[in-house]
């Protein structure tokens, strides 16, 4: 538990550090990474057999910026139900809608995906296809970007 704990502890530094709620340089972005961090931890207690996989950091944060209200400074602040509903969130995503199986050891869905992938770009984008090969970029490190996170990392912004 304690080198899941540091995990995700680095991860929560280098999660939308430039949106306000997350900010290292303010109070309010402090108490934001605590929330995350909590969040975090609960949801790894909560499915241990999933347990914590770089990538679901932005899925929660971009689920407590949208479940945030603005205050009277037009910053956003948290609601008082943020932390729990962002963790029975991540629980539903990975029980209900199969993320335990991308989010789990092993990635077993992620490399179905990104098969998958690869033979529709090999099939609809040949000259694509032969590129990636001769360069040696495999699809699973484009993808795990995007797909894991749930191509929240990809959101420029979630704050004002």
């Amino acid at each position: 538990a304690e080198g899941v704990a540091g995990e995700v502890g680095r991860d929560v530094g280098r999660t939308f550090p430039r949106i306000p709620l997350f900010a290292s340089s303010t109070a309010k972005g402090a108490q934001g990474r605590a929330v995350l961090y909590a969040v975090l931890l609960e949801f790894v207690r909560l499915c241990p057999d999933v347990g914590y996989c770089q990538g679901v950091n932005f899925v929660a944060a971009a689920l407590m910026a949208l479940d945030s209200a603005p205050d009277g400074a037009g910053a956003m602040r948290l609601r008082r139900r943020t932390p729990a509903a962002v963790t029975w969130l991540l629980v539903a995503l990975a029980r209900r809608f199969s993320m335990a199986d991308l989010w789990g050891p092993d990635l077993p869905r992620l490399h179905v995906i990104t098969y998958q992938l690869s033979a529709l770009i090999k099939r609809h984008l040949p000259g694509l296809s032969a590129h990636l090969s001769a360069i040696g970029l495999g699809l699973e490190v484009l993808a795990a970007q995007w797909l894991i996170p749930l191509f929240s990392s990809l959101l420029p912004e979630l704050g004002p």
